[in-house]
């Protein structure tokens, strides 16, 4: 039901500056209770979905709860009455690609802004998260960027309009870097952009010459590609590449000594990389990280209500350790490797190509892999160096003793009564602050409708109606 409070509240965000805003795409960290809200959590404003992925349309979710469709896309800000404790939901955007959209509301944010005042943007876009149809309109596309998608004849309907999403993407933030320099912020701003996992196979995503993809611990599902820029980086590593080991936690530490911060949070998992990303040939201050730990399988489960629910099973650990050079994943899934022709042999017993949990009775493995020597993670050496694997494992095992135990709660169908009264997903639970004014349930921020030309889908409540990279701006 959403990242536990205590568990990060004491370093979370809060609004040193005049503005911390979150302006798009999935929240996706809690929403059951107004606390697990980004105003909440130290956000002055948010414009975005709260589940996973949203319709790029119609703004809905992309699946039915017992049965309804329910919209997604709420608008919080500080000049709200009762804000933090209060919402608005956003209903009349119906036929707004989301990347537009939220360019929108970033050009809101940016124009209104004084340059001379600091300014924290978080601008995490859709693309190229599914539902991919309908796709953008081609006549949103350049002659040059039509002639590359029907050049692909190879490419099926799902790598099309995966293609289609990028080349959307692209627009988007050229678009919104276009904003820094009309509003006169880009001669103060650092753009840090990067994505959240790698690619699904089967919606038209791969990772090649990486192995595995989203959801898998091997490189392809883990290792992202990104890149900061700005004036305040040293002229001698403009154009370089940083080769040093960097964890996405490492974001926040590295953001704030950018911005000049020198009393950093204690007790946080993430590394300062500030020094190092504006130093030539820098050694990473890092070297080693948690990929992840697992202990439950979970297993989807369709009520007879037409709701999902979620049953988890306690299994051996599924983990991933990197220490220097050396990767271990303890119980992992064998998965293979993807490329957009599908012509790769695969390694026998690693038939998994889809980005779902498989079978509980799928077996899994552990590996050992030197990702110097074997970036693409080919050959598995756990055999050959068992007291590497073992000392791994028991650095795994004191992670365990300090990590927070998940507290997953199952479908809690109060939620739909909820939803059911305004037809957007929000909070459903009152706690010991309840919201003054319920009626914000019903409530919109300005629209900006547009006409999409040709297609449409139907949306849950109108006939006619209209279906992961993330940029940061400081």
């Amino acid at each position: 039901l959403g990242r536990v409070l205590h568990a990060i509240h004491s370093v979370q965000p809060k609004s040193t500056s005049p503005q911390l805003t979150l302006p798009y795409r999935q929240w996706h960290l809690g929403h059951f209770s107004m606390e697990y809200m980004p105003g909440a959590r130290g956000f002055d404003t948010f414009y975005g979905y709260l589940t996973d992925t949203v319709k790029y349309f119609s703004h809905a979710y992309p699946d039915t709860f017992q049965g309804q469709s329910y919209y997604d896309m709420v608008r919080q800000d500080s000049s709200m009455k009762s804000f933090p404790l209060n919402f608005s939901v956003v209903d009349d955007i119906n036929g707004v690609y989301t990347t537009n959209l939220f360019n929108d509301v970033a050009d809101d944010i940016l124009s209104a802004h004084d340059p001379s005042e600091p300014l924290f943007l978080y601008m995490s876009y859709q693309n190229v998260h599914e539902p991919y149809t309908p796709a953008p309109h081609d006549s949103w596309m350049s002659d040059y960027e039509l002639e590359l998608l029907e050049n692909n004849t190879k490419a099926g309907t799902n790598r099309r309009n995966f293609a289609k999403s990028l080349i959307m993407l692209d627009h988007g933030v050229k678009n919104l870097t276009a904003m820094f320099t009309k509003y006169g912020l880009a001669k103060n701003t650092l753009t840090i952009y990067s994505s959240d996992n790698g690619g699904c196979p089967q919606f038209g995503g791969y990772n090649y010459p990486l192995r595995g993809m989203k959801y898998y611990l091997f490189e392809g599902g883990i290792r992202v590609h990104g890149f900061v820029h700005g004036p305040m980086l040293p002229t001698e590593v403009q154009g370089s590449s940083y080769e040093g080991m960097m964890h996405i936690s490492d974001w926040m530490p590295t953001i704030l000594s950018a911005a000049g911060v020198t009393d950093l949070p204690e007790g946080i998992d993430g590394i300062d990389h500030w020094d190092a990303l504006t130093t030539v040939d820098a050694q990473s201050p890092r070297t080693e990280f948690l990929y992840n730990i697992d202990p439950y399988y979970s297993t989807m489960v369709h009520m007879d209500d037409g709701s999902i629910n979620t049953m988890l099973t306690r299994v051996k650990p599924r983990a991933a350790l990197r220490v220097g050079d050396w990767k271990l994943l303890l119980n992992e899934y064998c998965v293979s490797y993807f490329n957009p022709l599908e012509d790769l042999g695969r390694p026998e017993g690693c038939g998994q190509d889809s980005c779902a949990t498989p079978g509980i009775d799928v077996n899994s493995t552990n590996f050992l892999f030197n990702l110097i020597t074997d970036p693409y993670e080919e050959t598995n050496v756990i055999d050959e160096y068992p007291d590497i694997a073992k000392k791994m494992m028991l650095k795994i095992d004191d992670y365990m003793q300090d990590m927070v135990e998940p507290h997953f709660r199952g479908t809690d169908a109060i939620a739909y009564s909820v939803w059911a009264r305004s037809g957007f997903i929000t909070p459903w639970v009152h706690t010991e602050t309840p919201l003054e004014d319920e009626s914000t349930l019903n409530a919109s921020t300005t629209g900006r409708g547009q006409d999409y030309p040709d297609e449409s889908e139907a949306g849950p409540f109108e006939d006619g109606a209209d279906g992961g990279v993330e940029s940061m701006a400081l």
